[in-house]
């Protein structure tokens, strides 16, 4: 895999105030409670408008508290604690290759997400926050011995969402050249950001600049015991509610009433809980997947949606929590949760260069938007 430095903007100043979850991971509460803060990375990565972006980012730029730093690689390192188990993951932050091929890409994509972070990236001149990037090979040993050989200069730390982060930048040319250099026999996946990966591979064809050619991204390894993979879940909109449903669903999933969430399984959420337990299995690797059986068998087979129908009825979450309010206020007619995703398995599809269904899978922990800008200035 080919790895570049380059020189980021960083914020200077409070960063619990310039920080924010990954923009594809807030509700509309978080987002309000965000934008209370006047310079948010959210008034960039969820703006009113394309305009408002680039004004705010111009206005960031104009009084300092957004700098550009020297050429660099940034380690990112999370700590947290779940179950009283403690788990460390090491990451950095660099340019890759959009067209490197030891990058597999392993989701399809919605044509308006794309367009949308091709306007925002357009008008902003740049890529706001990182795609998420895991590797097949483990590198946690050579970042834990920069860090512990005193060859990378400590940035910050700080707590977000019940996770410790820590900040080291790498900037002695030797060392990085080193990094690159055992970075070239490693694989990877893209684990979250295909969209923003799209957008900057239009942006490329669009103009022909290299700057668009590399993009950001946090990457870590696939193999720390800390890193999960998530399946995403479903909210839906629809006319026909989850009853007038029933009889088609039941033609290719066994139905039982769940009296509370279970995890493991694919559920529906009426207001009720019901475990849906497919009955055909043979169809292929990817045609067997949950999100698979979910998409073809609900969505187009009972809802008679087209790809366009389902990106615009369908909101997306990793939290089941966020699927029973949303529920249960009546925003939305029922949910859909999905089970969680075996390592094994889905190395072995993404290996295979098979393409998952839009949002299949959600990896986290994820580090906060913020951390660091690549703008074209």
């Amino acid at each position: 895999m080919i790895i570049k430095s380059f020189k980021p903007w960083i914020y200077q100043g409070n960063l619990n105030e310039f920080i924010s979850p990954p923009f594809d991971t807030i509700n509309e509460d978080e987002e309000a409670n965000l934008k209370k803060y006047e310079f948010n990375i959210t008034h960039i990565t969820l703006p009113e408008n394309y305009e408002s972006a680039g004004k705010i980012l111009q206005s960031l730029i104009a009084s300092g508290k957004l700098k550009m730093v020297v050429e660099s690689i940034i380690i990112v390192t999370i700590e947290y604690e779940n179950n009283g188990i403690k788990f460390k993951i090491p990451g950095i932050i660099s340019l890759i290759d959009s067209d490197d091929p030891k990058i597999i890409t392993h989701e399809k994509t919605f044509k308006k997400f794309v367009n949308d972070r091709v306007n925002l990236m357009k008008t902003i001149e740049g890529q706001p926050e990182p795609v998420f990037l895991v590797t097949i090979e483990n590198f946690d040993h050579i970042i834990n011995e920069i860090i512990k050989n005193g060859l990378a200069e400590k940035l910050d730390e700080f707590k977000f969402k019940g996770m410790n982060i820590k900040i080291h930048r790498i900037t002695k040319k030797e060392i990085i050249e080193e990094l690159k250099f055992k970075f070239n026999v490693i694989h990877g996946i893209i684990a979250d950001g295909h969209h923003r990966l799209s957008a900057s591979r239009t942006l490329y064809n669009e103009t022909g600049d290299t700057f668009w050619k590399y993009v950001m991204a946090f990457i870590v390894s696939l193999h720390n015991e800390g890193l999960r993979i998530s399946g995403v879940n479903r909210i839906v909109k629809s006319s026909k509610k989850f009853e007038e449903m029933k009889e088609c669903i039941s033609e290719n999933f066994y139905i039982v009433n769940d009296e509370n969430h279970s995890e493991g399984i694919i559920e529906i959420y009426n207001g009720n809980f019901f475990e849906i337990i497919p009955k055909v299995n043979g169809r292929g690797l990817i045609e067997d997947l949950p999100v698979s059986l979910v998409n073809d068998l609900i969505f187009k087979k009972c809802l008679k949606w087209t790809e366009r129908e389902l990106s615009d009825n369908v909101y997306f979450t990793n939290s089941w929590q966020e699927v029973v309010e949303n529920v249960d206020s009546g925003k939305y007619s029922f949910g859909i949760i999905m089970p969680p995703f075996n390592k094994e398995k889905f190395v072995e599809i993404a290996s295979k260069g098979l393409i998952f269904p839009q949002k299949s899978t959600y990896f986290n922990p994820k580090i906060p938007s913020g951390i660091a800008l690549n703008l074209n200035f």
